[in-house]
């Protein structure tokens, strides 16, 4: 049995050191390219300790079914009154902009 278990340790001692020994020459071997999906982690080449995070995103946009922002209004005849003082209420609102920014 004192056997068996020193013949066992004996087993794990070499296979540990030959673990050990595998990421040495892994270091100085380029990693295999492997394609994955989801997120995406990119190091920058000048300081390697920082890391951009990409969040996940769809393959598709998403299709929108919102409604069209601008109405569809019927063309009717404008009201020349309602439009002449429009006019002058804008003219005197851009008048005073202008005065305002003359005195700064």
């Amino acid at each position: 049995m004192m056997s068996m278990i020193r013949s066992g340790s004996v087993v794990i001692i070499v296979a540990a050191s030959a673990l050990g020994a595998a990421p040495l020459h892994a270091a100085d071997a380029p990693a295999p390219a492997t394609a994955h999906a989801g997120t995406q982690i990119i190091g920058e080449q000048e300081a390697p300790v920082g890391l951009v995070l990409m969040p996940w995103q769809a393959d598709q946009p998403a299709t929108l079914n919102a409604r069209p922002t601008h109405r569809q209004e019927s063309l009717e005849p404008l009201d020349t009154e309602a439009f002449r003082q429009r006019v002058i209420t804008d003219e005197a609102i851009a008048a005073y902009r202008r005065a305002g920014l003359r005195r700064d």
